[in-house]
């Protein structure tokens, strides 16, 4: 299948805009911030693209495999009302937990809420 130039520019495009996007979360963790919102990390991501008029669907999946490809001291929380943080402290992992139980505790219909 023979591409446009008009597609291999939007494909280079696309890869410039997902390197800028792993460079803001490097020196966002490196300037102290131990928890991204993967939902907030793929918005930002959107916005970037249609800002070069590229309508694309950004796969939440493929960006989170690639940014904990690219910083493993990263990981994956569930946290709370089923939202995707990638924490980077042993700290941040402990909040998300504890938040994710006192929700869980208040949540009509469980076994601790009245």
């Amino acid at each position: 299948m023979i591409r446009s130039r008009k597609q291999v520019n939007a494909e280079n495009l696309e890869v410039t805009i997902e390197n800028e996007l792993l460079q803001f979360i490097t020196e966002e963790v490196t300037g102290g911030r131990r928890i991204l919102s993967l939902q907030d990390l793929t918005d930002m991501m959107s916005e970037r693209l249609e800002q070069h008029d590229i309508r694309k669907t950004v796969n939440r999946t493929h960006l989170k495999k690639r940014i904990l490809e690219y910083l493993p001291d990263l990981t994956e929380e569930k946290g709370i009302l089923d939202r995707i943080f990638l924490v980077s402290s042993d700290t941040a992992r402990e909040i998300i937990s504890d938040a994710r139980g006192r929700i869980a505790y208040f949540t009509p219909g469980s076994i601790n809420s009245t």
